[in-house]
């Protein structure tokens, strides 16, 4: 059960990296007067707004498919 944890741990959080940082990389190119680009704490939040449910339906999906594996009967291949 332990190793089943820090799997799901890495694969929720390898999602989530790469969807917020992409929304970082975004945020850049967003207009000024929405987010200014020499204010860190701005274009965070910003990150985190624009990130925040693809985060949530990424973790989930991945959570699901994983105490899924865990609880079949099937072996994995």
């Amino acid at each position: 059960m332990h190793l089943l944890i820090i799997f799901l741990v890495l694969g929720i959080s390898a999602d989530d990296i790469f969807v917020f940082v992409d929304a970082w990389r975004q945020s850049e190119r967003v207009d000024q007067s929405i987010v200014k680009h020499d204010d860190i704490h701005a274009r965070m939040a910003y990150t985190f707004r624009r990130a925040f449910r693809t985060m949530a339906f990424t973790s989930s999906t991945t959570a699901v498919a994983f105490f899924a594996s865990y609880f079949s009967p099937l072996m994995p291949i």
